[in-house]
């Protein structure tokens, strides 16, 4: 065999168990036992399950064990008689509004028994792979919301049963801009009783979307974003449904953020260049008081202890209060111990490409072609070449774009100018037009 054409490597067969029972056991969870006992089995947790409905009377959602749900459920069970009991605590169609959300494929039913189904005992197949079987967290709550059959799931379904959880989402960053159309609150029912938090602007700038916006930086002070940044994270995790968003006329189309219909709670924890630990962590201990369900920052330093790490301490104790928590891994790699917050208890977001670029393409006198992006694209450029200069061609300090330009003639041309951290891209291309250039091509650094 090893002389054959393409043979890599062979080693013996293994036998597999099917997974049916086994998944708790591989990952050290044992009834009575370790992790499960000490967490107390998630008595307290609600599980929402949006797939394809559920059916009741499988054995894994029996009740037995279970306490009644806490006063803060205030979900409804669309079932008639009692299909729902205190492990299937609640269950909605959104599909259909007049049937039940019977699990017609087996899909939910299926992912819904994996988070969360109770110990059923002598579980399995045909036979084989007898034993006890549960969920991930065999006492949480189950909450089920049917957004599709078999074909699933129109994008206004699941939309309408997220919102059916009253989702609230506080972002830690540089503020937010109030009237930003991402921030308008069609649609979008009154937040939750459980939110106490509050709106540090003055007159009526916070809605039904956004439900509340602090100052850390600055107590004195609305919590404005100046920088963008906050503005940004802010409606790529919720903003609402904004159509014909286009910047320059490019990409036109409908925008929103990943949860449109969750109300958005913002914490003011950096100014424009910086954010001090003092702000993050009260920002953070505030958040949670006030009832988000969710925290997101896209914030972070370099990687460090967990127990020195401010962030990881706000997290910690966010999730001990069932708040999810998730963070970006920050703007550099991919080389070792550039990740940023990296505590196994937040949820690290990595940086990652779409299906999309706004092409610009720069032509040569050679006929040599390079695809770049703008979202600058005007019509009224010239159809003949201009001259391509480098910026950088008479003084290397120069190669940047950075002060002037006027020891070197790139009037009327094209100017090639190298990417810098020190400098934003649109004072780059001031700089080139106040020098008389006719564009700037800008030139990322080689990877």
């Amino acid at each position: 065999m090893g002389k054959m054409d393409g043979f890599v490597s062979a080693w013996p067969q293994k036998v597999f168990a099917l997974h049916t029972t086994h998944s708790p056991i591989f990952l050290g969870l044992q009834q009575n036992l370790g992790v499960w006992l000490g967490a107390n089995y998630r008595k307290e947790v609600f599980i929402g399950v949006l797939d394809s409905g559920i059916t009741p009377d499988h054995p894994l959602f029996n009740d037995e064990g279970m306490s009644p749900p806490p006063a803060k459920w205030k979900g409804k069970c669309d079932f008639e008689g009692k299909a729902c009991n205190k492990k299937l605590i609640g269950a909605r169609s959104f599909v259909g509004d007049n049937l039940p959300p019977i699990d017609d494929e087996g899909h939910e039913t299926h992912t819904s028994s994996m988070a969360a189904g109770n110990f059923v005992s002598g579980a399995n197949v045909f036979g084989q792979a007898n034993g006890t079987a549960s969920g991930m967290a065999p006492l949480a709550r189950l909450a089920m919301y049917k957004v599709g059959g078999k074909s699933c799931c129109d994008e206004s379904v699941v939309l309408a049963a997220m919102d059916a959880a009253g989702v609230i989402i506080g972002v830690l960053d540089t503020g937010i801009t109030p009237n930003y159309p991402s921030f308008d609150d069609e649609g979008m029912p009154p937040p939750p009783a459980k939110w106490k938090g509050q709106c540090e602007f003055k007159g009526m700038p916070c809605n039904n979307k956004l439900i509340g916006a602090r100052n850390f930086v600055d107590d004195d002070l609305p919590p404005f974003d100046y920088n963008g940044h906050g503005t940004h994270t802010s409606s790529t995790a919720a903003g609402n449904f904004v159509s014909s968003a286009n910047c320059f006329g490019q990409a036109n189309g409908t925008a929103s953020g990943t949860v449109p219909l969750a109300h958005l709670a913002i914490y003011k924890v950096c100014g424009v260049f910086e954010c001090s630990e003092s702000s993050i962590l009260a920002g953070m201990d505030a958040a949670v008081e006030e009832g988000v369900d969710i925290l997101s920052l896209s914030i972070g330093g370099p990687s460090d202890h967990f127990h020195s790490d401010v962030i990881s301490i706000g997290a910690f104790r966010a999730i001990q209060k069932g708040i999810f928590v998730s963070c970006s891994a920050g703007n550099y790699g991919p080389n070792k111990t550039t990740l940023s917050n990296e505590a196994p208890w937040i949820l690290t977001v990595g940086a990652s490409t779409i299906d999309r670029n706004i092409r610009s393409t720069a032509i040569l006198g050679n006929k040599e072609k390079y695809d770049g992006e703008s979202l600058f694209q005007p019509s009224n450029l010239p159809s003949t070449l201009l001259p391509l200069i480098y910026a950088g061609v008479n003084n290397p300090n120069s190669a940047t774009c950075e002060g002037s330009l006027n020891n070197t003639n790139v009037k009327g041309k094209v100017v090639l100018c190298e990417r810098s951290e020190s400098i934003d891209p649109v004072d780059q291309g001031q700089i080139v037009k106040n020098a008389g250039g006719a564009a700037m091509i800008l030139m990322n650094q080689e990877i």
